[in-house]
């Protein structure tokens, strides 16, 4: 099936649709916008017409937030509703307080809550991290500029419906580049699994990962008596080896950790920290966390080997080995047999195509039914069994860095975080290590899978930076370095690009030349300055902000007094041209404006909502404050890094020459 994006405009007496076919090779360029067709409701047959593109056999219905919208004003449009009552419609969606806004209003709030019926559409948002489609255009570098027709303009002249269909096709267009950039691995996952287990193409279109999931594993919403049960029981079969490694009062209690409500009544178990390995070690909702100390840096020489040992397919362990799998899951043999032929054909040699895939679609099933057990509205819930699963992962993993850090002299448990342990070990005892390690791997029923990592900058838990011992030296920035091969990146502290490989969202902008700067410092010993200096890319030096949703607009203020009103969500560059000032967001108090600085936002700022490929890197280098963005990266690297030992390393010194 072809990909047909859509999206709608609506105003009080007129309506507009945009359809754009994805082209077969996926080459995106502005020139086919002038292929895209419009759909107007002062055109002949516009209720046809519409319908036409709508339901025409062999089509995806694509776009950003349709759910939310689009498929419901062509709902509307489908009954018949005039361009007024579809404006109606079009008010309540967006501000949902506005259904009591007229009597016809009121008439028409629950065709506000249908979607159109059809064979097969694609929502961009599924799994997404949210943001209107205007956040992602400005994130990923297109034109953000937005029309000047205000949407709620009651006569529209030519040169009004010209602007607003320019901007329609510019929407569709964008929808277009976020799927190729953000959602194209994504939708072929949800299609891989559907081949793999004959789920119908327009089915997998429709539907989330979880939820494809469920008819794999014919999963039913289903309620269990105890839900809100908290108290775990320690299996037999691992009670002797567990009660061995962790003292007994501190597995009771994380066995027995009871819920606490919330004013709304929903339930969450208490976080609780232990020191357990020389770590301090957090037993929380989202697993395992401990770091040896924050600012570490750890480096395997011919001595020492930092090592990392990650259990495989951990919580399909967990819940195949314990019988804490969902039991929403009618064919639990299933879900085994899913396990057992991944590890069958992972080990296999030569592979054929169709295997591979199997692997790939095998692994998303396995680590999706954990997530999707402890989302109440997925037919996959099952709370208790999640719980269970949870705190019998951490507590296996922490009885693992327990008998590492007894049995092995002068270990140091550098990090455990959910299902791997990486530790800094002396050679000569590489040997004991595995020894344990397979004792483990025989009461737990889990493989460990090891690897030797050469240097690791751990700022804290959540973000440290880390290259393995197979890296070559060379940084190759169109690489995924989040979770990456030879170069893993974790965390906030230096993050250096928008996108985010294997994930189906969008990371931000933030000045990533500094962050990119200290990562070649770091990696490369590369000087901060030249690093900035020499970058070409122009996203690079853009800062994303957008006003919230209590703030009624946004303005930018010259050093001169004078004001300019911008749109809701902006790019900025530092600048050293101190006549361009300060962004404000603006909300008003009793019809008092309430002006509010951006935070980290430089002070001299220039708004570029063009297209970044239109932009001449080299003519904007004549205004960047270039001081604004190493100050940036010198405070990313400010750090008073300590090794294992706890001895300090000479500070950073920079060579700005």
């Amino acid at each position: 099936m072809k990909l047909r994006f859509f999206d709608f405009e609506v105003y009080p007496h007129w309506w507009c649709c945009t359809f754009g076919d994805y082209p077969d090779d996926g080459e995106l360029n502005e020139q086919m916008k002038d292929n895209f067709v419009v759909v107007r409701s002062d055109e002949p047959n516009s209720r046809d017409r519409l319908l036409q593109y709508l339901r025409e056999d062999g089509y995806v219905l694509t776009g950003y937030n349709i759910k939310g919208y689009d498929l419901i004003i062509a709902n509307a449009i489908y009954q018949g509703f005039t361009p007024e009552q579809v404006r109606c419609i079009n008010d309540i969606i967006i501000v949902p307080r506005d259904q009591f806004k007229s009597k016809e209003h009121i008439r028409l709030a629950s065709f506000a809550k249908k979607k159109m019926r059809l064979k097969a559409y694609n929502e961009l948002m599924d799994d997404a991290n949210g943001g209107s489609l205007k956040d992602c255009e400005a994130i990923m570098g297109l034109d953000i500029r937005e029309t000047e027709v205000p949407f709620d303009k009651e006569d529209l002249t030519a040169e009004d419906i010209d602007s607003i269909i320019y901007y329609n096709k510019h929407d569709v267009y964008a929808s277009m580049y976020y799927h190729k950039n953000i959602k194209y691995d994504y939708t072929l996952g949800k299609l891989a699994v559907g081949r793999v287990f004959n789920i119908p193409e327009e089915d997998c279109y429709k539907n989330t990962n979880a939820n494809l999931c469920a008819k794999v594993l014919d999963a039913h919403y289903t309620t269990f008596a105890d839900e809100l049960r908290s108290d775990v029981v320690l299996p037999s079969s691992i009670r002797e080896y567990v009660y061995d490694s962790i003292p007994n009062k501190i597995v009771d209690e994380i066995l027995c950790n009871p819920y606490t409500f919330d004013k709304d009544g929903k339930p969450s178990a208490r976080t609780l920290t232990f020191r357990l390995f020389d770590n301090d070690v957090t037993f929380g909702n989202g697993g395992l966390h401990s770091i040896y100390c924050n600012n570490l840096y750890v480096e395997s020489n011919e001595e020492w080997a930092l090592i990392n040992a990650d259990v495989g397919s951990f919580y399909p362990a967990i819940m195949l080995n314990f019988n804490c799998l969902s039991r929403a899951i009618k064919d639990k043999e299933k879900y085994r047999w899913i396990r057992d032929t991944r590890i069958a054909l992972k080990h296999k040699d030569n592979k054929t195509k169709e295997e591979k895939e199997q692997v790939s679609v095998f692994k998303l099933i396995l680590n999706t039914v954990f997530g999707a057990s402890g989302n109440r509205y997925l037919p996959l819930y099952d709370k208790y069994m999640c719980l269970t699963t949870c705190r019998l992962g951490q507590i296996i993993l922490a009885s693992l860095g327990c008998q590492l850090y007894k049995h092995i002299p002068d270990l140091k448990v550098i990090q455990t975080n959910t299902d791997g342990i990486m530790f800094y070990i002396k050679r000569k005892y590489l040997d004991k290590m595995h020894s344990i390690c397979d004792k483990f791997m025989q009461v737990m029923n889990m493989e460990l899978e090891f690897d030797e990592e050469h240097r690791i900058w751990q700022r804290d838990v959540n973000n440290y930076l880390l290259t393995k011992a197979s890296w070559d030296g060379v940084l190759d920035w169109n690489k995924n370095l989040r979770y990456g091969d030879h170069i893993k990146l974790c965390g906030e502290w230096l993050q250096y690009t928008w996108k985010r490989p294997g994930y189906p969202n969008i990371g931000t902008l933030g000045g990533y030349a500094a962050s990119k700067a200290a990562i070649e410092y770091l990696l490369l010993g590369s000087n901060i300055v030249k690093s900035i200096v020499n970058n070409k890319n122009v996203e690079d030096f853009c800062i994303f902000c957008k006003k919230g949703p209590t703030f009624r607009t946004v303005v930018q203020r010259y050093t001169d007094g004078t004001e300019v009103e911008l749109t809701r969500a902006n790019r900025v560059v530092a600048v050293t041209d101190d006549r361009y000032g300060k962004l404000y967001k603006i909300k008003y108090r009793n019809g008092i404006p309430s002006y509010n600085s951006f935070p980290n936002l430089p002070d001299n700022c220039k708004v570029v909502n063009e297209d970044l490929g239109t932009i001449d890197i080299k003519a904007l280098k004549k205004e960047i404050d270039f001081m604004h963005y190493i100050t940036d990266a010198a405070e990313l690297l400010e750090i008073d890094w300590v090794n294992v030992f706890g001895d300090k390393i000479n500070n950073f010194k920079y060579d700005n020459d």
